[in-house]
């Protein structure tokens, strides 16, 4: 099947595996009323005006491998605790040109660390074994609220590799490497601390700690795969030494850190102290012994 059929059968009730909340043009989506985002809803309004033939799938429930070579490298177990469960990725528009071409984009606006998350969701949609695979230099993961870009990324998806198109992406919004791996860092341990805060007053908690696992689990991956993938490193820090290189990105990846699965589930409230009370009637006898106490020893020392 191709993108499109892929992603439109997800949204039939009948249809086994990959799950979707609504597939179909993005006119019909904007005036459904689902979209609620402003910045989101004006993007997409733009890019509907631009690609009248464009549709949208959202809310696609996709699930982790821990089992494939790729996730076993950045030696995060916890995530094989998710036990399949899925979860919905960003919103995916495609897009067909007057040859048949087709593409699409994991879209979300540009907040802080939005595109670490969203690039993950693409490596996960794409990688080996998935129904995407094929199709890994025919999407792109963009988190961006310039209309302007959106749009320039969606002509590009139709005249350059997908491949040449995310390192652009991913040079204009952090411009390094090491920008990246700092943001990824400090967004990892907001998270532990976030979660920390939150656990401690939760009683349903399942669905909290399964996205916590997902998102160290994507901070993980983009961090690896983005410095494996970075030819200017393997020519320029490591002098070609592809071995060096995979050495380095687990060690990036292993700079990730995280509360451990079996940690988060044990985080309670503080035990309240016991404070002892006495009786009212206690007390009044308690004073009346002290009296007598100290009437007595009064008396043995006349």
């Amino acid at each position: 099947m191709s993108i499109i059929e892929i992603l439109q059968s997800s949204a039939q009730p009948e249809t086994e595996g990959l799950k979707s909340t609504y597939c179909g043009p993005l006119a019909d989506y904007l005036t459904s009323g689902q979209c609620q985002d402003e910045t989101v809803k004006y993007v997409y309004e733009k890019v509907n005006a631009a690609y009248p033939q464009a549709g949208i799938c959202t809310g696609l429930n996709i699930t982790v491998n821990p089992n494939i070579v790729p996730n076993q490298i950045i030696r995060y177990k916890d995530v094989a605790k998710l036990n399949g469960k899925g979860y919905p990725c960003a919103d995916i528009l495609y897009f067909t040109n007057e040859s048949g071409a087709e593409k699409a984009m994991l879209y979300t606006p540009l907040t802080s660390g939005a595109y670490l998350l969203v690039k993950g969701e693409y490596l996960v949609l794409t990688e080996p074994g998935s129904a995407f695979e094929p199709y890994r230099n025919d999407i792109v993961a963009l988190a961006s609220s310039d209309v302007d870009f959106v749009i320039n990324t969606v002509k590009d998806l139709f005249r350059r590799n997908a491949g040449g198109i995310q390192r652009f992406i991913e040079r204009k919004i952090y411009g390094s490497y090491e920008l990246l791996l700092a943001d990824a860092v400090k967004m990892a341990d907001d998270l532990a601390t976030e979660a920390k805060e939150k656990l401690v007053e939760m009683d349903d908690r399942a669905g909290y700690i399964q996205s916590c696992v997902l998102k160290w689990f994507m901070l993980k991956k983009v961090v690896y795969v983005s410095y494996m993938l970075d030819k200017n490193i393997l020519n320029n820090v490591h002098e070609g030494n592809s071995k060096a290189q995979r050495t380095q990105a687990k060690a990036n990846a292993d700079t990730i850190k995280f509360i451990p699965y079996s940690e988060m589930w044990r985080i309670s409230r503080p035990k309240p102290r016991r404070v002892r009370t006495i009786d009212p009637l206690d007390a009044q006898t308690m004073a009346e012994a002290e009296r007598i106490e100290s009437y007595n020893e009064s008396l043995k020392n006349q």
